[in-house]
């Protein structure tokens, strides 16, 4: 609820894990590090946070053709889980659609899917008082095929 969200106004380590499914050419190999780079990017931009990437790794799958997977794992620290939330909630569409542009141009692929799971955790001592818990998960996007 509205009023529940409110009470999230509080600092949180927030840290996440992204799969990318780059389809329809042929990505070139080395591009973790860019696709660390853009994603870091486009989701500090739409959440106004500076985002760190913790690492990415490259996957070449045979059954995606010349298309490649990446999986990224992120942290950032926020002065109030309440915004982050409220946004990874509310604008995850635009989110998504977002992160997949920056990676599809990085990666020059024809589709771009992405999935994204993103964990707060609060600290201080109004923390331990929250009414869902000290710790809240917002998910967009789809798993890749296998993935699920």
């Amino acid at each position: 609820s509205a009023e529940d969200l409110s009470s999230y106004d509080l600092p949180a380590i927030m840290h996440g894990k992204c799969i990318f499914t780059a389809l329809d050419a042929k990505v070139s190999p080395g591009l973790r590090d860019k696709v660390g780079e853009a994603f870091a990017t486009a989701l500090g931009a739409e959440l106004s946070l500076k985002i760190q990437i913790v690492g990415v790794q490259e996957i070449a799958h045979p059954t995606m053709g010349q298309g490649k997977e990446f999986d990224l794992l992120y942290t950032s620290k926020t002065p109030s889980g309440e915004a982050a939330i409220r946004k990874l909630h509310d604008q995850a569409t635009q989110i998504q659609a977002t992160v997949q542009e920056a990676i599809r141009k990085v990666t020059t692929a024809g589709t771009v899917q992405a999935w994204c799971s993103s964990t707060l955790d609060f600290y201080g001592p109004k923390a331990a008082k929250l009414p869902k818990g000290s710790k809240i998960k917002e998910i967009f996007g789809q798993l890749p095929p296998g993935r699920q």
